[in-house]
């Protein structure tokens, strides 16, 4: 599923801001402050660039799996977590246009198709377009570390285009049939293969939860609170 925000007609009703008595919306304490540009050396740049040249090859478009080196692994994960602390767990002053993308469950094939729909003058769509990925990327599908591995690199190339989310699959009780099996099944080695696995959740528990757009769109994976919720209640969440 994917769909794009543009900015609204109507006037923005604050989303989730909480009235200060006074009849005045007001925001109270900042939460972290994001990174807006990359901070990977030339040589690290060069390093992702290679690993999504790697993923988005067309081998691996129509379903071949890759193995990838374990230091890139460690590597990738280890380097995004330096831009997702950054990231509060609600991410409050993203602008329209952007793109919304739902669950994607190891299906590179879709994240490709999503990606070149917006690519201009030879050039990707992460290049032109900003995205929220509503979370699950793993599970089910045949490829999800690709996409895993695609979408931390290219958020580290562009980290203020591209915003990921945190769904369910992203916790190990849930993914640990899935993506475990999918490490198992890569790697003869059974001890490295659980230390990946681990390592791709210890990522994970960085990733945002919600995502507020424009004032007026309120953007997560699921599990929406059937009682009220103020932005403050959201920054309380670590």
């Amino acid at each position: 599923l994917q769909y794009t925000l543009q900015e609204p007609e109507w006037p923005p009703d604050l989303c989730g801001l909480e009235d200060d008595g006074s009849g005045d919306w007001v925001v109270d304490e900042e939460g972290p402050q994001r990174l807006k540009q990359s901070i990977l050396t030339p040589e690290e740049k060069k390093k992702c660039e290679y690993i999504i040249a790697l993923v988005f090859r067309r081998e691996a478009i129509i379903g071949s799996k890759i193995i990838f080196s374990p230091d890139d692994i460690m590597w990738v994960m280890n380097k995004v977590k330096e831009y997702l602390k950054c990231e509060p767990m609600l991410i409050e002053d993203l602008a329209s246009p952007i793109q919304v993308v739902g669950d994607l469950h190891g299906q590179l094939y879709d994240l490709n198709r999503i990606f070149n729909c917006d690519a201009k003058d030879g050039k990707p769509g992460w290049e032109y377009t900003k995205y929220i990925f509503l979370g699950n990327y793993v599970d089910r599908g045949r490829q999800s570390i690709e996409i895993v591995m695609a979408l931390f690199c290219i958020k580290m190339l562009f980290p203020d285009r591209v915003f990921l989310l945190r769904g369910n699959h992203e916790f190990v009780d849930v993914n640990k049939k899935g993506l475990y099996k999918d490490f198992q099944n890569r790697y003869s080695d059974k001890d490295l293969a659980f230390k990946l696995y681990h390592i791709v959740n210890e990522a994970f528990a960085y990733l945002s939860i919600a995502a507020i757009v424009d004032n007026c769109y309120f953007c997560v994976h699921g599990g929406i609170s059937p009682s009220a919720f103020t932005r403050r209640s959201f920054r309380g969440v670590r």
